[in-house]
């Protein structure tokens, strides 16, 4: 490897496949040559668990930045805010199932009123898929790059971010996060801001951009 490129972003580059040109562009990268890529999907999923999902729930795409038991603390708190009832949750195919529902069933104890269910089934279906044939109406996560391009796959869906509240409770010191597990946080969210559209909750897209100043 080149040693300019060792320790820095690569921004140049013979020839991209990408969804979003557009977004790429924005970011100063220099393409020689560009292909669009297109999402093409089955109107029925190949995962029969698909169809069975509640649509009427809110889909949540997980992303473990900090300790689980925090995450989730944070999570919940967020969900109450925004009057969310039932959520599915969607997780990494990295993730472990049984200590996130673990966890996710020691934080429910103090907020009985929320439904909360773990996506079963369906761990390397992508997310994609899920949303495309599932057609829910109203998806939320942090920085999860699928929240980007969501109204491509279906118009009509609420799409939000909750990272600029995440943050922020974060940063609160009564939750005592670690701070470079918040540094990472940081710079994915960061990162997702440049390219992002995507509405926050507490707090729209160009007031986050103030608070979460981009490199």
């Amino acid at each position: 490897m080149d040693d300019k490129y060792k320790f820095s972003y690569i921004k140049h580059f013979d020839e991209a496949f990408v969804c979003f040109p557009e977004k790429l562009m924005q970011n100063n990268f220099s393409i020689d040559k560009v292909e669009k890529l297109n999402f093409k999907f089955n109107d029925i999923s190949k995962n029969k668990y698909v169809e069975q999902l509640d649509t009427n729930y809110t889909l949540f795409i997980n992303q473990k930045y900090i300790n689980y038991r925090q995450h989730f603390e944070i999570l919940f708190k967020i969900f109450t805010e925004m009057n969310l009832k039932d959520v599915y949750i969607k997780l990494h195919p990295k993730e472990d199932k049984n200590v996130v529902t673990k966890n996710i069933n020691a934080c429910l104890e103090e907020y009985p009123n929320l439904n909360v269910k773990i996506i079963h089934n369906l761990d390397s279906t992508p997310i994609e898929d899920i949303i495309y044939n599932c057609k829910f109406k109203k998806i939320v996560g942090l920085t999860s790059s699928a929240l980007l391009y969501c109204n491509e796959l279906i118009k009509d869906i609420d799409i939000i971010s909750v990272a600029e509240e995440y943050r922020r409770m974060c940063l609160d010191e009564e939750n005592n996060v670690n701070k470079r597990e918040l540094k990472l946080f940081e710079k994915e969210y960061r990162n997702f801001l440049k390219i992002s559209n995507v509405k926050q909750f507490g707090g729209g897209t160009e007031e986050a951009r103030t608070k979460v100043k981009t490199k």
